[in-house]
């Protein structure tokens, strides 16, 4: 058969199957607990935490990594992991790297379906010649969904429909590292006119992408005068 259901009874679930899974559900690579980094001398110290990379779990073990000391002037250091599928002797490792300027990470976006490599970095420093020095952690600490999501509140400015008319309006909004979701409540607030008009109101987001957003909102006022109102509405948005 050209399909098969993977997570049925009998059937074995592979950790390239889960980690297809997770990755598309978490949606993050980093740290989510332990992992305090630091120097000392000529080596980087690293304390034991737990991590995931391309939806994969892993753990490090408290450590010490010696690092050669440049031979004169400074270079610059990276402490990274680095996931290797095709490698089943070390599929993933815990290694530094230095020099005038640092290599660019790989990162293959499609590594669980390629079996191929993914590269994450921890931290970076500066290598002297008697010492490390200016470790700066780089790692992303992994977070639930609840705790990345932040609500919103905004309140239009005031809204003057005469009898029997529409209008239609857009506003945009930023928010720099986070994705909207959507709005999550709305109602009139009441400012003047006839409050027994019979108004429609709809509001939605009508574009969105990474950290901005425009909201739409249309009004109808089926009554015989005019009224105004303003409109307060709550945006969901989500860490990215």
């Amino acid at each position: 058969m050209s399909i098969d259901l993977v997570t049925y009874a009998n059937k074995t679930v592979t950790p390239k199957n889960d980690a297809m899974i997770y990755e598309k559900a978490i949606d993050q690579n980093g740290i989510f607990y332990g992992c305090t980094i630091s120097v000392s001398s000529n080596k980087v110290n690293i304390t034991g935490g737990y991590g995931i990379i391309c939806g994969r779990e892993f753990t490090i073990e408290t450590e010490s990594i010696p690092v050669t000391l440049a031979p004169s002037g400074t270079l610059l250091g990276r402490l990274y992991v680095r996931l290797d599928l095709s490698d089943p002797d070390a599929p993933i490792q815990l290694l530094t790297t230095t020099g005038a300027s640092l290599p660019a990470l790989e990162q293959d976006a499609d590594v669980n379906f390629t079996n191929g490599a993914y590269e994450m970095e921890l931290a970076t420093f500066d290598v002297g010649v008697s010492a490390l020095t200016a470790c700066h952690t780089t790692y992303h600490t992994i977070s639930g969904t609840k705790d990345r999501l932040v609500v919103e509140a905004h309140t239009t400015d005031e809204i003057t429909t005469g009898a029997n008319t529409s209008r239609e309006t857009t506003a945009s909004f930023t928010k720099p590292g986070y994705y909207p979701l959507g709005i999550v409540g709305y109602y009139p607030i009441w400012v003047s006119g006839q409050t027994s008009l019979i108004n429609f109101y709809l509001m939605y987001l009508s574009a969105r992408s990474s950290g901005s957003t425009s909201v739409y909102y249309g009004l109808q006022n089926t009554g015989t005068g005019s009224v105004g109102y303003k409109l307060r509405f709550y945006i969901l948005w989500v860490e990215e």
